[in-house]
């Protein structure tokens, strides 16, 4: 569910706003940042009616960031299955007799095995091993590919995706009061 609305505060964290995406204001003194890190300025009584309070703001954000989450495995849940379909279909000859493909069941198998690593790699902060997250992901591509498991940079460029997750949560945590 794409609720069209971002999260906006002030640079001291001292207001929050939900503004709809596609809000425009008359420019102002009122100096708002994106958890994306994009800035405006407007008038301070034009988003008057869009202020939550932080809680509301940060509970905003972990439910996005949880769709988010939902909505990225439901894309893998959709590609693993063309991929199984992909693959049922290449291997069955045109007389209906399936003939095994040698590659693709342990392309998959690790594949899977190394997911966890890299999503773990990818929402780190790490950015040695996010890196390292993109070359594991660049490795199972190649190795589905030579399996005959077609797969779109999807594959390639999920560590990146799931960085950016991370990035927008990580703006909406609550600055440390402790000294």
């Amino acid at each position: 569910m794409n609720r069209a609305l971002s999260v906006w505060r002030t640079d001291d964290r001292s207001r929050y706003f939900l503004l709809p995406d596609a809000f425009e204001a008359e420019p102002g003194p009122l100096r708002l940042r994106s958890l994306m890190g994009a800035s405006i300025s407007l008038m301070p009584e034009s988003v008057e009616c869009f202020e939550v309070t932080e809680t509301q703001a940060h509970r905003w954000a972990r439910e996005e960031l949880s769709e988010s989450l939902d909505q990225l495995k439901s894309g893998l849940d959709t590609t693993l299955g063309e991929w199984q379909e992909r693959l049922g279909a290449r291997s069955r000859r045109s007389d209906g007799v399936t003939q095994t493909t040698n590659e693709a069941a342990p392309a998959l198998l690790a594949f899977f095995k190394r997911l966890p690593g890299v999503i773990g790699q990818s929402l780190s902060g790490d950015p040695q091993r996010l890196d390292s997250a993109r070359d594991t992901l660049a490795e199972l591509q190649q190795r589905l590919n030579d399996a005959g498991i077609d797969v779109d940079d999807r594959v390639k460029n999920f560590a990146d995706r799931l960085a950016s997750i991370r990035t927008e949560a990580e703006a909406t945590k609550p600055p440390d009061d402790a000294a």
